[in-house]
């Protein structure tokens, strides 16, 4: 995940997308948000619902290297 992470970091990407084991088995997966370093796990079919709804927040947007 550390390279996933740096890789985000340093191309700006504002979301990184996890599908891990325990996402598959209960069907989710958990949006990292790199603005904040928050972490959302969601069903994955509302994923593109809630990537939608955390663009809406222009903060979320700018990420910042680390």
């Amino acid at each position: 995940m550390d390279k996933q992470l740096d890789y985000g970091l340093k191309n700006k990407i504002p979301f990184l997308i996890f599908i891990g084991e325990n996402e598959l088995k209960e069907n989710k997966i958990k949006i990292k948000c790199l603005a904040n370093s928050q972490e959302l796990v969601v069903n994955r079919e509302k994923m593109i619902e809630e990537i939608n709804e955390l663009k809406k927040n222009k903060e979320l947007l700018i990420v910042k290297k680390k």
